[in-house]
Formats: C-alpha cells, sequence, structure tokens
C-alpha cells in the first residue's frame, strides 16, 4: 500500500475521510489532546510520527536526560520510538519511523494509539525522582543496558 493511500485509509478509519499529506508532505492530527505529526519520509515510502512530549525540567536537566537514556535503552519505555532532545532546546520529542508498506490503515490506527500513550507518559519520567536523588541510580541505568 503507498503511503498516500495508507493515509486516506486511516481517515476514513478515524471519521477524516479528506485526510491527506499537506503540500510540505505533512499532516498533523489530534488524538487525545497530543499533536501528533505524521510526515512522508524522503524516500516517499517512509512514515515519520513525531510528537512534542515534553520539556527538560529546570534544574534537573542531566537527570532528566539519563532517565530519557534509560527510557530509550532497548527501547524499553518508548515502544519502537525514540525520545530526543534537539540541539539547543529544551523540548523532548518522541519519533518513530514506520516503513509504510508494511503496514495497513488498522495497524497505523494502532501504533498511533499506542505512540500516543506513550508520548503522553513522558511527562512523568521527566518528573520523576531526580537520578541524583536515587540511590545507586547509576545501577539501574546499567542493569537495563545489560545483556
Amino acid at each position: 500500500m503507498t503511503i498516500d493511500l495508507l493515509l486516506r485509509e486511516l481517515g476514513r478509519r478515524i471519521g477524516l475521510p479528506d485526510l491527506d499529506f499537506g503540500p510540505g508532505g505533512e499532516v498533523r492530527l489530534e488524538i487525545d489532546g497530543l499533536a501528533v505529526d505524521l510526515t512522508r519520509g524522503p524516500g516517499g515510502e517512509e512514515l515519520l510520527v513525531s510528537a512534542l512530549a515534553g520539556e527538560l525540567p529546570a534544574g534537573d536537566e542531566a537527570g532528566a536526560a539519563l532517565r530519557l537514556l534509560a527510557a530509550n535503552a532497548l527501547f524499553s519505555q518508548t515502544d519502537g520510538a525514540t525520545l530526543g532532545v534537539p540541539a539547543g532546546s529544551s523540548a523532548v520529542v518522541l519519533a518513530r519511523e514506520l516503513a509504510a508498506g508494511s503496514l495497513d490503515a488498522a495497524a497505523l490506527e494502532t501504533v498511533l494509539d499506542r505512540f500516543t500513550a506513550t508520548a503522553l507518559a513522558v511527562p512523568a519520567l521527566l518528573r520523576a525522582q531526580p537520578m541524583a536523588d536515587r540511590p545507586a541510580a547509576h545501577e539501574d541505568f546499567l542493569n537495563m543496558t545489560r545483556v
């Protein structure tokens, strides 16, 4: 299925029959109050799903960054997506690239629901107890990454 057909089929499933990419290859959906951007990838058959998931908390940027790294480790808390902080920003973005050819509209709807749930959980992760205040915080991280 082409990425354009996939998006149109998704639109029909969710009650937006005219859903289509804009001139820049992007479309924004609001899912459970979260703005979720869908962007056509450079190859034309990839779909990048992204959302602003939160902000690094002032005064605990380093601790929050460590919690983001731990969440990203082996996708332990991101369900296949990746958390990142753009250079020079405190914004936390959740992103996931999908191969459109491997999905149908029902599967994409499920992925978007799970993606949204993951993004909505990020603020609690960012507000978690600062790593420096947790006993053996570095051990938690190391244990998550050991194979």
